[in-house]
């Protein structure tokens, strides 16, 4: 547990800062007209209003459905599948960067991180045309609540949890986990003696935390609390 070196007392919700450390105006701007096609519509499901429950990357666009349920659809082929793992309502969604097949999700009482990618077909699908078909696969599974998460700017081994009144930095290979009937990792709040502060250094914000981000190097977290206030710790050497 650290001490945050600075408090700033505004309104705090979600912190947004881009991969890059720098906001670009005008990049967008364009006099042709941009046509657009529904591809779905569903009724938002959600508890927590500061996720992500829409997130895409170079090649996927997933979404959360109902019962804790992604919906995966490839953005150059159309074909689409499910992701299985949580059991309630999903909170938040993150590729570690938009060229990145790892995925985190947050919701009911887990976290998953998740690898996304594509596998050819002998023959092409009789619904999409496609050749290639989606595939996942689970690489970790923390049994804990929790209600958003960031990841490290650069190392997808790290990221940073919001848990009620703290947040906690997680790095993923020093934990103890178990191997579980399916074949990926767990790790059990339950079932572990010092609770969180057995996955990591906690930051104790002292009330709800909305969002959680890492610095662009990482030395230092920021939580954004319910108690309308910004904390900025420092992680000693770096996160």
């Amino acid at each position: 547990s650290v001490s945050p070196s600075v408090v700033v007392s505004e309104p705090a919700g979600g912190c947004v800062v881009p991969r890059s450390g720098r906001f670009v105006y005008g990049a967008l701007s364009s006099t042709k007209q941009v046509n657009t096609q529904p591809i779905t519509h569903y009724k938002t499901e959600f508890k927590e209003r500061n996720g992500a429950l829409v997130v895409c990357n170079v090649r996927y666009i997933l979404y959360g459905i109902k019962n804790g349920l992604l919906r995966c659809i490839c953005r150059t082929s159309a074909s689409r599948t499910l992701l299985r793992g949580h059991t309630d309502v999903l909170h938040d969604l993150s590729f570690f960067s938009f060229t990145s097949d790892v995925l985190a999700s947050v919701g009911g009482n887990e976290v998953l991180v998740w690898r996304v990618f594509e596998e050819h077909l002998d023959a092409p699908d009789p619904e999409t045309g496609s050749t290639k078909k989606i595939e996942y696969e689970k690489l970790l599974q923390l049994n804990l609540q929790a209600t958003k998460m960031s990841w490290h700017p650069f190392d997808p081994n790290k990221f940073v949890l919001a848990c009620g009144t703290s947040a906690v930095v997680v790095e993923t290979t020093g934990i103890e986990t178990k191997k579980c009937p399916e074949g990926h990792a767990t790790w059990d709040v339950q079932s572990s003696g010092a609770g969180l502060s057995s996955l990591g250094v906690m930051l104790p914000h002292g009330s709800k935390v909305n969002d959680v981000r890492f610095t662009t190097k990482a030395l230092h977290a920021v939580t954004a609390g319910a108690d309308g206030r910004c904390k900025v710790w420092a992680l000693s050497g770096g996160a």
